[in-house]
């Protein structure tokens, strides 16, 4: 996954651009449609494309993932 910042594109230089894009790029390498989102769920969103692309390259099993939940709760 990639996102790069320039000063040349204000409205592609914030949090909700990242999330944006990277979970477009997490839904393609996924396979899977992108679900319509809104700025309040965009960032959520992208964290579970990135657990299920997570759990995908190392065969299922994502550490990280159930330790952060278990902190973020």
């Amino acid at each position: 996954m990639s996102f790069f910042i320039t000063s040349r594109m204000a409205a592609q230089n914030d949090a909700g651009a990242f999330c944006e894009v990277v979970q477009r790029q997490l839904y393609d390498w996924l396979g899977e449609e992108e679900p319509l989102s809104t700025p309040a769920t965009r960032y959520e969103q992208m964290l579970l494309a990135l657990h299920r692309a997570a759990q995908s390259a190392v065969g299922g099993s994502c550490s990280w993932w159930t330790a952060w939940t278990r902190t973020a709760a």
